[in-house]
């Protein structure tokens, strides 16, 4: 595998040594000197490699901070199933949950996400972004889940699941769609030393969503993060009524569709912390 991937390198990365950065759901993450490689595990995971090709070009310069705007995409074989995209290596550090407690990096990642969503998503490259059905999407993820979670929920557990999925589909219907990330949580943004947004990484589930879905991931932030960044991200606007609720609904729906992901690529290994983050959701007092 890494001599497939080290040929497509520029030639100045071709004899560094690698480095793994990360192993997530959907791709394996190693840096060759200053390149990115991100090593698709699934078909869902190529298919959003081949979503940034398109898109990251037409972001960047839009949003005042750095875009890992891909220089090649390499095709599945025998050594790569999925194939890999392969991306510019971005100055800063991975923001962590502790970033919340500074003011700067959860006010600017709350600016971050209104510039993003104030973006005119009619614009962006033909195939480039997804469009997200909130609903259908729900009961997917559900019909997905719902094997595994009756053996591992309790009763009152499975109840709230029950009752809170009833719940968000009549209340996530009809709802303002903007240019969303798709995955905003901190992991996927990077800061300098002094705790200032320096970038945003992993566009290949952006869509046109909800913006609720985007700011349900940043509710990892620890306190007051994610209150700062709800300020930040409104501004002098007043929240919809109804922003709150939809945003714990997302935050479900963010964890039902983690754990259905991790039931149908068969990862066996992440599977015991995907259902540990649905009872999380489930026994949070709303």
């Amino acid at each position: 595998m890494l001599d497939a991937i080290v040929r497509e390198l520029p030639a100045t990365d071709r004899g560094a040594s690698p480095e793994l950065l990360d192993v997530g759901f959907s791709s394996v993450v190693v840096a060759f000197g200053i390149s990115v490689i991100r090593v698709a595990r699934t078909r869902q995971a190529q298919e959003g490699h081949e979503r940034e090709m398109r898109l990251l070009p037409w972001l960047d310069g839009r949003l005042n901070i750095d875009l890992a705007v891909p220089h090649a995409l390499l095709a599945p074989g025998p050594a790569l199933p999925f194939g890999a995209i392969i991306q510019p290596r971005l100055r800063g550090r991975a923001m962590t949950a502790e970033d919340g407690r500074s003011r700067d990096s959860a006010q600017e990642f709350g600016g971050l996400l209104a510039s993003l969503h104030g973006l005119d998503h009619a614009a962006a490259p033909k195939g480039s972004i997804q469009y997200l059905n909130a609903v259908p999407y729900l009961h997917r993820v559900l019909r997905e889940t719902e094997s595994c979670l009756r053996t591992q929920l309790v009763l009152d557990e499975w109840t709230r699941l029950t009752t809170r999925s009833g719940d968000a589909e009549s209340l996530l219907l009809g709802q303002e769609q903007v240019l969303c990330h798709g995955d905003a949580w901190y992991g996927n943004v990077l800061v300098d030393d002094d705790g200032h947004i320096t970038a945003l990484l992993d566009f290949e589930d952006a869509c046109v969503a909800d913006p609720a879905l985007d700011l349900a991931a940043t509710t990892y932030l620890d306190p007051p993060g994610p209150k700062r960044l709800l300020d930040a991200y409104l501004g002098d606007r007043e929240p919809a009524p109804s922003l709150l609720v939809r945003v714990e609904a997302y935050l479900l729906l963010r964890e039902l569709a983690g754990l259905a992901y991790i039931l149908r690529n068969n990862i066996n290994e992440e599977l015991e912390d995907g259902i540990a983050k649905v009872r999380a959701v489930l026994n949070q007092v709303p």
